[in-house]
């Protein structure tokens, strides 16, 4: 009866130190996780900052494309609209915002060799030029993006290990601190 007694009390308490222990280690974890974040965040907007103006290359090379091949084209549409859903998301998550440049990347990369095998398209001198103009961005070279990308990569590696800890993935789980994917960039032949 006594043990019985004992438990009764025994059993609330050790919850309560579990609930206890569960809300400081949220709490603790919650700055590095944020902080790292926050860095990769910083990292990005080097990142950012090249994208707009090579975007709209992109944007220029499909509609020029898309006036040669026909407006039906689907690759046109999808890098039209891959632009647009990359310009919706900046500003909101950045695991959004890198998934829908690496989505504009990819699309770039196809209408670049879909365009390079167009007889139609290289014989446009517009068209062509535009495609020229966006492949050979010299703001987008591999040696020009090559550290800001570095500089994101690693800071997506730090907060990757912060927010996947073994203490510390419970407390990105409350927090709602989601993965980052890596961005996949697509250098400019120059």
């Amino acid at each position: 009866m006594r043990i019985l007694r004992g438990l009764r009390i025994l059993i609330p308490v050790l919850l309560l130190l579990a609930a206890v222990a569960a809300v400081a280690v949220v709490l603790s974890a919650r700055p590095v996780i944020d902080d790292a974040r926050s860095r990769a965040e910083e990292a990005w907007s080097a990142v950012d900052g090249r994208l707009g103006p090579h975007y709209r290359l992109l944007g220029t090379a499909a509609t020029r494309v898309s006036t040669v091949i026909g407006p039906e084209r689907t690759l046109a549409r999808e890098v039209s609209a891959g632009i647009a859903a990359w310009q919706d998301a900046r500003g909101g998550p950045l695991r959004d915002e890198v998934a829908a440049a690496n989505r504009v990347e990819a699309l770039g990369r196809r209408l670049v060799a879909a365009a390079g095998t167009s007889p139609r398209v290289k014989a446009d001198r517009s068209a062509a030029s535009a495609v020229a103009a966006f492949a050979t961005d010299p703001a987008f070279t591999a040696a020009a993006i090559a550290a800001p990308v570095t500089a994101f990569d690693r800071a997506v590696d730090t907060y990757e290990r912060e927010r996947t800890g073994t203490v510390r993935s419970l407390a990105a789980t409350v927090i709602g601190a989601e993965a980052i994917p890596a961005f996949t960039p697509v250098p400019s032949s120059t």
